[in-house]
């Protein structure tokens, strides 16, 4: 027999949870003669069984239950479910606090990801405080993606890119047959994110107007002023660092904005939304999106894109949006093989070029895995088109 002190020092409990459980009808304490409470070794035992269901996640009440009317397999069923809910719950949060600690990048890409879309200001004020500059959180967002190793992927994209005129699907004529569609003569162009200056230099040439190239990697600016003094544009073309979201130009300064391959960086909807502002009562905005073309494109192929742009959308929905935001389409112009054929071969030779000299890296991998769904562009299921817009007065 244990007094109501020996039970509940062995139970690990405390005398007022005992006498609870008496008073639920759990244990049946004996009164002696000199108002002791006395338990026996069933009473002990009983409580270990409590115990055990209790871990399972079984409240006293349908303890006592079960010792009354047996097993209830239903309930049984529903405590497992809500007890693998619980794990499940609990693996993400496990997950997500190695993420943030930079041991699970997968989960860490996919956290922030999800943020972009749900909270954009307020995830990209957090990283502001953890250090990255405007610049940084740009490029984290469409080229690395890795929040701990973001400093190490732009070095070696830099490298990667460095020799490289294109760095993107784009070809003189696919340029030219856009601006053919164009219905006015432009001074003044603004090309955004216009990279070491294909477009830029074509813009210039084929039209009288002054264009200002904005791109917010130094390296691309660089090497197009280089260029343009080459070909003897540099009084037609200046350079400015800057970002797509937040141009910094004055309202209605520009006849014709043009953008080849980077509008998905701050959306195609947001960019048209934005860039209106700067262009003239007549002006024409030009830019071009990868789209899908086929309704129905290879699982694998529509598993990599809504991955890595899940903005894709068809070329008919594309006009729908064109519409409801109050444009205009004067035409559009899908570009060519050539144009792939571009940006593929010389990037596909310098990745081999440069292989050795960059084990591990991140940004080559991600090329790599990049490089043959580029190519399964020659099945037709998606391509760039050139979209040329008026917005309504």
């Amino acid at each position: 027999m244990y007094r109501i002190s020996q039970l509940a020092a062995r139970l690990g409990l405390s005398r007022t949870t005992l006498l609870y459980y008496e008073k639920l009808g759990l244990i049946r304490g004996r009164r002696r003669a000199n108002g002791y409470r006395d338990y026996s070794e069933e009473d002990f035992q009983r409580l270990q069984l409590v115990k055990a269901l209790q871990s399972g996640g079984l409240t006293l009440n349908e303890c006592k239950t079960f010792f009354s009317k047996g097993m209830d397999r239903e309930l049984l069923r529903q405590r497992l479910g809500e007890i693998t809910d619980e794990i499940e719950e609990k693996q993400q949060a496990k997950q997500l606090l190695e993420a943030l600690l930079g041991e699970r990048k997968d989960h860490l890409r996919s956290f922030h990801e999800r943020l972009d879309l749900v909270a954009p200001k307020a995830h990209a004020d957090w990283l502001r405080r953890e250090g990255f500059t405007d610049d940084d959180i740009y490029r984290l967002r469409w080229l690395s993606h890795d929040y701990t190793q973001h400093e190490a992927y732009m070095r070696d994209f830099l490298t990667i890119f460095e020799p490289l005129d294109t760095h993107g699907p784009a070809s003189e004529e696919d340029t030219l047959a856009a601006l053919d569609l164009v219905p006015i003569e432009p001074t003044s162009i603004l090309d955004m994110a216009s990279g070491p200056g294909n477009a830029t230099l074509l813009l210039a040439k084929h039209t009288q107007a002054h264009v200002h190239a904005l791109d917010n990697l130094d390296q691309s600016l660089e090497r197009l002023a280089k260029r343009a003094i080459e070909e003897s544009l540099e009084s037609r073309i200046d350079t400015v660092n800057g970002s797509m979201d937040a141009p910094p130009f004055e309202e209605r300064t520009f006849d014709l904005i043009w953008c080849e391959n980077s509008a998905y960086v701050i959306g195609f909807e947001r960019a048209l939304t934005i860039w209106k502002a700067l262009l003239r009562l007549d002006g024409v905005s030009v830019i071009s999106d990868l789209v899908w073309l086929n309704d129905h494109p290879k699982s694998d192929v529509k598993a990599y894109w809504q991955a890595e742009y899940p903005d894709m959308s068809s070329l008919r929905q594309r006009k729908q949006q064109v519409d409801a935001l109050a444009y205009d389409l004067i035409g559009t112009h899908t570009i060519s093989d050539a144009a792939w054929a571009n940006y593929c071969e010389p990037l596909a030779q310098r990745l081999d070029e440069i292989r050795d000299q960059m084990p591990g890296s991140e940004a080559l991998a991600a090329l790599d895995r990049e490089m043959p769904m580029l190519k399964r562009q020659v099945d037709g299921d998606f391509g760039y088109v050139f979209f040329v817009l008026k917005p309504r007065l």
